[in-house]
């Protein structure tokens, strides 16, 4: 073996380099074989990773523009419906404004016809006629006395009535514009849904007719009916109660100034006074309850209207009560009887909801808030005009007109304030300006204002309320297309009659 491994050394070593160096070839090639798959895992391990993230991200970003577009688009729509809404409020605010404003002139021209009435009624002018051509001192003093019974109810009258066609008017219109209002946006929205469904596919034969319907009831709203209706209500005050005021006024006038003597000294305090125990004897039960009618009433309200407690009984009550101060001692309730629609016409229907509101304790409030105003004029009038006869007399500079003292300590005879009063009564009635002026200033007291928005507001709201819980259901319905043009034809109807 020795001798084999000695003759064969050479070709053994050889063979183990070549033995050992391969092994070693091996182990380094497959060391870095394996560290190049190892490092080819992590590099796909890495990319797939990259992969998903990327992925993930892509996915994320449109779930946040989703969430972001779903949160703009609501946020639109929200602004859109309040911009609608504003919209309509706005819309609905100007067209009361407007109407108040036309009810203003309409009240202002009704007057004007009432004054003829007034003027026929009151014999001022004859007697102030008469006393210029007698001159018999007896005759004389009886035509003075009737006289400053005349001028004084006539002048009492006159604020009386102006109050009273001015409450009654405002209160109509603003009725009759909320509810042109309300049938009007129901057309609108008919119409809408009329466009809807014909933009789907058509529209059926029903939906025609129905659409039919609805076209030929909204167009009148104003009918005949109504517009008798509202004259009903306005044109009492203008005739029979009227004529029931002037004899009470007379009456209360006669017992009153009967006790003044025609030389005595007055100012303008005592004529406050005076003027107050008249208005006592006229109102004298304003704060009795007389079978829940207010002693005013009978001027406003005739007995020949339909009357609330011989209706068939139903259904709602609505409340409504000032938020000013001096109307707020109590809580003022209106309490609201309504009956089906087949018991009255449209006429009676729309009297009898007009009475309601009429007969009302929150309305006799606004309507001695407006007498009120009426009287506070009359006397600012009386202080001026006494204040000029005073400083004539004690030959008073024109700068001491304004001063508050003076006024009120001016005095002056009875004899001459009854000419005073004859041409107060002369210069609000025969002249629209100042006509005009002495109604805006009873238009202005917050309580007429406030009631007449509750009325328009009950009216024009009614669209959104159900047909068991809504007053005034039972009118006819209102076209969009004449909307103001039928308030503006019933008016001119009205100072037409």
């Amino acid at each position: 073996m020795w001798q084999f491994i000695k003759r064969h050394r050479r070709k053994l070593f050889i063979i183990s380099l070549l033995t050992g160096g391969g092994y070693a070839a091996f182990r380094f090639i497959n060391g870095k074989l394996s560290t190049m798959l190892n490092d080819q895992d992590k590099m796909l391990t890495e990319w797939k990773k990259q992969l998903y993230y990327e992925h993930n991200r892509d996915t994320s970003l449109r779930t946040s523009g989703y969430a972001v577009f779903r949160f703009i688009n609501g946020k639109l729509s929200t602004m859109l419906n309040d911009q609608d809404k504003m919209l309509t409020e706005w819309k609905k605010q100007l067209y009361y404004e407007h109407n108040r404003d036309t009810s203003l002139r309409t009240s202002t021209d009704i007057f004007a016809q009432v004054v003829l009435n007034i003027n026929r009624r009151f014999q001022c002018e004859n007697i102030l006629a008469r006393l210029s051509t007698i001159s018999d001192s007896t005759e004389k003093r009886e035509l003075w006395e009737q006289l400053r019974v005349e001028c004084f109810a006539r002048l009492f009258t006159f604020a009386y009535s102006s109050s009273f066609v001015l409450a009654l008017t405002e209160l109509v219109v603003s009725a009759l514009s909320g509810r042109l209002y309300s049938q009007s946006y129901l057309q609108h929205l008919s119409s809408r849904e009329h466009h809807a469904t014909t933009a789907a596919g058509g529209i059926s034969a029903t939906s025609k007719s129905s659409h039919a319907e609805s076209t030929q009831d909204h167009s009148s709203l104003l009918s005949r009916d109504v517009q008798l209706a509202c004259l009903d209500v306005i044109r009492y005050t203008t005739d029979a109660g009227m004529n029931s005021l002037i004899d009470d006024v007379r009456k209360a006038t006669q017992s009153i100034l009967s006790r003044i003597p025609l030389q005595q000294m007055l100012d303008i305090n005592d004529i406050m006074w005076y003027c107050s125990e008249i208005r006592h004897q006229i109102e004298k039960k304003r704060y009795q309850s007389f079978n829940n009618h207010h002693p005013l009433l009978k001027y406003v309200r005739s007995i020949s209207l339909p009357i609330r407690s011989t209706q068939p009984a139903t259904t709602t009550t609505s409340a409504y009560s000032f938020s000013n101060p001096i109307t707020t001692t109590s809580s003022l309730t209106t309490k609201r009887i309504h009956s089906p629609s087949s018991v009255y016409n449209v006429q009676e229907q729309f009297e009898v909801e007009c009475i309601e509101m009429i007969e009302s304790e929150t309305f006799q409030r606004v309507l001695i808030q407006i007498i009120d105003q009426s009287f506070s004029n009359i006397y600012d009038e009386f202080a001026r005009e006494m204040a000029k006869a005073s400083s004539a007399t004690i030959n008073l500079s024109e700068n001491n007109l304004n001063d508050s003292t003076i006024i009120n300590e001016a005095q002056i005879p009875f004899a001459k304030i009854v000419p005073i009063c004859n041409n107060i009564y002369t210069k609000l009635s025969s002249h629209h300006e100042q006509l005009m002026l002495h109604f805006q200033s009873l238009a202005c007291r917050p309580e007429l204002h406030e009631y007449t928005k509750y009325a328009y507001d009950l009216f024009s709201n009614e669209s959104l309320q159900s047909a068991n819980h809504t007053a005034y259901s039972f009118l006819p319905l209102a076209s969009s297309s004449s909307l103001q043009s039928s308030l503006s034809s019933f008016l001119q109807s009205l100072m037409s009659r």
